[in-house]
């Protein structure tokens, strides 16, 4: 096992050397002049106003000097340089915007895994049946109606109608408990319900697949009861493309629910993004693409150790 992790570890690393590269050459080789973006003027930018950008971003040093302070500064002091714009420092907020982010996203799993994959097993060992149906039918309608729509949906329902929860806002879970809980309700559905139709069908097609087995008939043959064949024999085996789908959407996590953040008005990953790049803010365009391809990175080796773990062949494969 620990041979199999080291693997995937190593090649974790070799990615996020490629990642961070790619990250650092997107500054250099994107169209149109950067420095002018950098500098607020647009392309009215004066060559003194130029030389003291080049000279504070150290611009005008050898790319491999360049390169070397950019990831030393990332790696010793968490340094990804200040916004052009707000002359505020990046690091600090955008580890504000992850927390947001996470608070969300690992709820919105967290709720998908909990009534997606149930669900899908129900689905599975009673196909054809009205629990089939309705499971069915709650998976493609988490999958073909908009975020948005669900958003505006329940705004509507639970703040419009019953007022009982705010329509946007946000605060962290230790800065204020009560309050957070509140506004995490209504993303938390939306994230969770998308999620959890994508599991649940996900699931439901693993298991029909995996009941017919014949170790899992034989288990059956041999007495053992429905929920130990289920649960040890079945459902183990079902879950591996479960993961797949599950590391996929961790990624999509970490990158942020654009729509769902500004919907919500959640001051997360996403919606930075979004806000930077219109503004042509590019440094904080490269760190947030280096952080985000960072997260996707963990995501997958997540992945590749959980097969491992479901799925001893893989591991001694």
């Amino acid at each position: 096992m620990w041979t199999y992790v080291s693997v995937r570890v190593l090649q974790a690393i070799f990615v996020l050397i490629l990642v961070a590269l790619a990250s650092f050459a997107i500054f250099r080789i994107l169209p149109g002049d950067p420095l002018a973006a950098l500098s607020g003027e647009g392309e009215a930018i004066s060559e003194e106003r130029r030389a003291e950008i080049e000279e504070e971003l150290g611009l005008n040093k050898p790319l491999h000097e360049q390169l070397g302070d950019w990831v030393g500064g990332i790696l010793l002091d968490g340094d990804f340089g200040q916004s052009a714009l707000s002359r505020r420092p990046i690091g600090p907020e955008l580890v504000q915007r992850l927390q947001n982010t996470l608070h969300v996203g690992v709820l919105g799993i967290i709720v998908g895994m909990l009534i997606g994959v149930p669900a899908g097993v129900i689905s599975a060992l009673k196909p054809s049946s009205m629990g089939d149906r309705g499971v069915t039918i709650l998976s493609v309608g988490g999958v073909s109606i908009p975020d948005y729509l669900i958003g505006l949906m329940l705004i509507l329902i639970f703040t419009v109608t019953w007022n009982v929860l705010p329509a946007a806002g946000f605060a962290r879970i230790w800065d204020d408990p009560a309050q957070s809980i509140k506004s995490l309700i209504m993303p938390t559905i939306v994230v969770g319900w998308v999620l959890s139709a994508i599991v649940a069908r996900q699931t439901r097609s693993s298991m029909l697949e995996v009941l017919r087995q014949d170790y899992v008939r034989t288990a059956r043959a041999k007495g053992l009861r429905e929920r130990r064949v289920i649960m040890l024999h079945a459902l183990r085996n079902g879950l591996l493309p479960v993961v797949t789908i599950v590391g996929l959407l961790l990624a999509r996590v970490f990158a942020g629910a654009v729509i769902v953040e500004q919907i919500f008005n959640i001051p997360g990953m996403g919606r930075w993004l979004v806000q930077a790049a219109l503004q042509r803010d590019l440094l904080i365009v490269q760190a947030m693409i280096l952080v985000i391809a960072i997260a996707i990175v963990i995501a997958n080796l997540l992945t590749d150790i959980s097969y491992g773990i479901l799925d001893p062949r893989i591991r001694y494969g």
